[in-house]
Order: structure tokens, then sequence, then C-alpha cells
């Protein structure tokens, strides 16, 4: 018997990754309430989500079966053009020396208000909040023709939490 997909009757809303912002938080429980930093010159953004671990059983006499173990938010990487007087990247390598906790990143997509990514109390483009350890904070020089850049190690700890622009 042949399998059959169907799909919605709904157009998607695509959202783009250019004019994306992103912000550190604190280590504050509530990323709702947090105080944000803009990082400035974000050439990459960090991309996340749950992957749960393979369980495998082998028995000699049936056929493997698997099922899901423990669920990983992930590790990610984002890159800036490295200002060393930008607040965000401040932030992050301040956050980098930071052994404990977990800070609130949140990403601001650019489909609020106008195509924005505005940010206020009553506008602001999809939301993306995930709570997230500094690892690394590292500048990186390459080639003779790239910029000197900011690459941060992120240690996904959370579910995302996604909040629709208004």
């Amino acid at each position: 018997m042949a399998l059959s997909y169907t799909t919605a009757a709904a157009t998607p809303t695509t959202i783009t990754v250019a004019g994306t912002r992103v912000f550190l938080g604190t280590t504050a429980s509530d990323p709702a309430t947090d105080t944000y930093t803009e990082i400035g010159g974000v050439l990459t953004i960090p991309s996340f989500g749950p992957s749960d671990a393979e369980v495998k059983v082998e028995c000699v006499n049936q056929p493997v079966q698997r099922a899901k173990g423990s669920t990983d938010y992930g590790a990610t990487t984002m890159t800036a053009a490295m200002d060393r007087a930008d607040a965000g990247q401040i932030a992050l390598k301040a956050a980098q020396g930071v052994k404990t906790g977990n800070y609130n990143l949140r990403l601001v997509f650019p489909d609020g208000v106008s195509g924005r990514s505005v940010l206020t109390s009553t506008s602001h483009g999809t939301l993306v909040d995930v709570k997230v350890q500094v690892a690394t904070a590292m500048e990186k020089r390459d080639g003779p023709n790239n910029v000197v850049t900011l690459e941060s190690n992120l240690f996904v700890n959370s579910a995302p939490t996604i909040t629709a622009a208004t």
C-alpha cells in the first residue's frame, strides 16, 4: 500500500535572515522581563533546536529496536565583525568568563511591523528565546581579505521559546 501525503492549503510565512537582530540578556530566570543588549556586527545567526540521542537495542534473535534517548538542544557558533566598542560583544566576552548560569539569548526576526525586526514593549518581530552558556568569545583572524571577527560558541541549554510577531 502506497503512502500518501497532503499539505495544508494555507500559504506559508517566509521569514528572511536579513534584518534579524541578536540580543544577549542576563541570567534572569524569565526571558520576557530580562534586559537585553544588542550584539552588533552579527555575520552568522546561531542555529539550534532539539535533537534526541538514539537508544539502540540489538538482540541476537530479533530486529534492532530504536528509541529516543536524552534531548540535546545543541551547541552553535555565532560570528560577528569584531567591534571592541560594541556593548553586545563586550557582554558576550563577559559572559564567557562566567562558568555557571545560563544567559538569555534572543533573536528578533524581521516580520514585525512594516517587516522590520523592531523590539518595543508593544511591537516586535517573531522572538526566539533560549538559555545559553557562552563557551568561547574568541577573536579570529583569517587571510588578508577578511575582517577580524568575534567567534562565539554557545551551548544551548533550553528549548527555544517562540513568540509570534505583533
